[in-house]
């Protein structure tokens, strides 16, 4: 993103449903890099999880499944 990254914004984004500015929404890092460190920096920036590329199908329901979207 040119102005900020994904990161940046998840901050932003998690302040923001805190203060019930804007409805409550999970936030989840896609990224083809699977290092640690960014998996930690996504969870320290307010996003629910990490998910390594390509996306799934499998990945996709689990998370449903995850927030009550799926039985």
């Amino acid at each position: 993103m040119p102005i900020m990254d994904g990161f940046e914004a998840s901050k932003i984004l998690t302040d923001k449903m805190k203060n019930n500015e804007i409805t409550t929404i999970p936030i989840y890092a896609l990224s083809a890099n699977d290092l640690e460190s960014q998996k930690d920096r996504a969870i320290e920036s307010g996003m629910e999880g990490y998910i390594k590329k390509p996306l799934t199908e499998y990945a996709i329901h689990k998370i449903m499944k995850r927030h009550g979207l799926l039985n």
